[in-house]
């Protein structure tokens, strides 16, 4: 696999099965691909990551945190306890991702799509959405909204059966019949 510094990434390029060494500062990365990548650094907090694409790349245990990430899409990543808090989201995707207890709270988000993405036990906390915040057939298992407003959030096409929220916070969320239940059994309602 070939290392290459992140000082020498060409903008517009594509990267396949390279190694990006570790620069121990915030990157700025923009318009770079990168497919099967590993990277050795796992501390990217207040980087820029505009218009960039990863696919099929490691971030577990890696931190964003406070980062701007913008026109930007992880594609089938590993993002397993990844941490996105405080991050700023614009236009961008996650992708058929494993962001299992990754944390995206006190984020804030125009144009995000969660897409196919597995989010179980994840924190998604004081997330602030400004415009289209989407769950497109996420798992949702556990996961914890805790003092984020679902207006306009529609959850129901993504699968859980247990998750934490703000009931004053719910109020325009859309969900189906099934997760009404679910939700009225979490609120301690007893249907007959």
């Amino acid at each position: 696999m070939e290392s290459i510094q992140p000082n020498d990434l060409i903008y517009g390029e594509t990267y396949h099965d390279s190694i990006i060494a570790d620069s121990f500062l915030p990157l700025h990365f923009d318009n770079l691909t990168f497919i099967n990548c590993t990277f050795e650094q796992t501390d990217f907090s207040h980087s820029d990551l505009l218009d960039c694409h990863f696919t099929n790349c490691d971030f577990a245990n890696c931190s964003f945190e406070e980062s701007a990430i913008y026109r930007s899409k992880f594609k089938k990543c590993r993002l397993t306890g990844t941490n996105f808090s405080e991050c700023r989201f614009k236009d961008s995707l996650i992708d058929a991702c494993d962001a299992r207890y990754a944390t995206f709270s006190f984020s804030k988000t125009t144009h995000f799509t969660f897409e196919n993405t597995n989010l179980s036990e994840s924190l998604l906390q004081q997330m602030t959405h400004h415009k289209d915040l989407i769950f497109d057939t996420c798992d949702l298992e556990g996961a914890d909204f805790t003092q984020t407003n679902l207006d306009g959030i529609n959850l129901a096409n993504s699968e859980f059966e247990q998750l934490l929220f703000s009931t004053e916070l719910m109020r325009g969320c859309s969900i189906n019949a099934g997760q009404a239940a679910i939700m009225l059994h979490l609120l301690g309602i007893q249907i007959q």
